[in-house]
């Protein structure tokens, strides 16, 4: 008599792994039974749990498959696991995708980064040879300005010896009131203070007018030139104007001034006319050319006003030139060929 198998052991006969299988299918097959016959050992526990309706279904359905069945339901197992699988390697792809992008990125700002660094690194040098160049100009000029200091200094000591020499020959004289040259001038203010305080240099009047006019040879006496104009130009600049506008054949050569300023200080009400202005020049070639120039053209203005360039003597000097001047005209009559030599002395050719 043939007994027959439960349910279970066919489940289980039928649930066997094929040796056919793959290795993978194998393992999970014996894994399943190994956990069927632990289940099938464990006694009913009915009263300390509640077995849901679902998973005594589940448990039949099992147990009631057919090896085709069984078969069917191991392929949709393979297929959902390689769906998993492709899943996850779609997932794994995309992961290293984005890996790879970002290592691009970085690979670029890394990039960038040694870019920006060369860039800085050359800008640095080029700053450095800048800082280098500036260091030098600032040790050129440093040097330069220490030399041309120190020819200031030995130019400010010849001009100090220089004007020390011009001054040489000057008298100063303390305690004049002010105001009195207006009327006399200083010239003959000084005169009376010699020949009154020291009646034994009379006799010395003479060489002192000489030693004056010597002093004042180079000077250039402007009469005419109304007053105020030099404010807005300064003396200067008028001589040169009159010079320029009025003496064309002189107005290429260059003529070094001195000084240039009114005869007087301060302005006589009483005195219609303006002061003399007194161009002090450098060479005494210079005035002689500009006079010879102011003969030859004769009438000579300013602005319209009528102007006079004459050597500046001083008022004894002038007298004496004048009082020369009827004895030259005889003698110019009589054929004779007389000069006035500077200052104040005839002479007969």
């Amino acid at each position: 008599m043939t007994n027959k198998a439960s349910p279970q052991e066919t489940f289980h006969s039928s649930a066997k792994a094929n040796p056919a299988w793959p290795r993978g299918v194998q393992l999970h097959q014996e894994k399943e039974n190994n956990k069927q016959d632990e289940e099938a050992e464990k006694p009913p526990q009915l009263n300390q749990q509640e077995i849901s309706p679902k998973a005594v279904n589940n448990e039949t359905d099992l147990c009631s498959q057919t090896d085709l069945e069984f078969k069917r339901e191991r392929v949709k197992l393979l297929k959902e696991l390689r769906e998993d699988m492709n899943s996850n390697a779609d997932a794994l792809r995309k992961e290293l995708e984005n890996i790879r992008r970002s290592q691009e990125k970085l690979e670029n700002s890394f990039a960038e980064i040694q870019t920006e660094l060369r860039v800085v690194k050359t800008r640095m040098n080029n700053a450095e040879e800048q800082i280098s160049d500036v260091e030098d100009r600032i040790m050129e000029i440093t040097q330069s300005g220490q030399q041309t200091e120190n020819q200031m200094k030995k130019h400010e000591s010849n001009i100090r010896d220089l004007w020390d020499n011009i001054k040489q020959a000057n008298l100063c004289i303390i305690g004049i009131p002010e105001g009195v040259e207006k009327d006399k001038g200083m010239e003959n203010i000084f005169e009376e203070i010699i020949a009154g305080n020291f009646p034994n240099l009379k006799k010395l009047e003479s060489n002192i007018r000489d030693l004056w006019d010597n002093i004042k040879q180079a000077n250039l006496c402007i009469i005419g030139i109304p007053e105020g104009v030099e404010k807005d130009k300064g003396m200067e600049n008028i001589f040169e104007e009159i010079i320029t506008g009025k003496f064309p054949n002189l107005k290429d050569t260059e003529f070094k001034i001195q000084e240039a300023q009114r005869a007087q200080n301060k302005l006589n009400p009483n005195r219609p006319t303006p002061r003399h202005t007194v161009i002090k020049m450098a060479k005494v070639s210079d005035k002689e050319r500009i006079l010879k120039a102011a003969r030859e053209k004769q009438n000579v203005t300013y602005k319209g006003t009528p102007i006079k360039l004459s050597a500046d003597f001083s008022t004894e000097t002038l007298q004496t030139r004048r009082e020369w001047q009827e004895i030259f005209k005889v003698l110019k009559g009589k054929n004779m060929q007389p000069r006035i030599l500077y200052p104040a002395r005839i002479y007969i050719i």
